[in-house]
């Protein structure tokens, strides 16, 4: 499947864009409140796993603001209400940036 063109290509496990840090390959529900921010790094929980939504933002059907609500959180319960298409679910992948890991503390 190609990505989207909105989409930040992933180099390896960690995807990077001009003057934005490195994300770790795994992450702790306290790391994506951390690293998350309205400016330039969208993190969210959805399931298991992490997205960094930042480049669907302006194109989410929905509106933007529906994502921002849900920056640094998980967005779990709200994705799977909303009843999302297959193709949501197809472009939900490309956002993907590591897995949800428990925090050891």
């Amino acid at each position: 499947m190609s990505l989207h063109p909105f989409f930040v290509s992933s180099a390896g496990s960690q995807r990077t864009v001009a003057n934005k840090p490195r994300l770790p390959s795994q992450f702790t529900r306290a790391d994506v409140s951390r690293l998350s921010n309205l400016d330039d790094t969208c993190l969210m929980v959805i399931g298991n796993a992490v997205y960094d939504v930042t480049g669907f933002l302006n194109q989410h059907p929905g509106g933007k603001e529906i994502l921002l609500e849900f920056v640094g959180m998980d967005a779990t319960l709200a994705f799977r209400q909303v009843g999302h298409t297959r193709r949501a679910k197809d472009l939900l992948k490309q956002c993907y940036v590591g897995p949800l890991v428990q925090d050891c503390t």
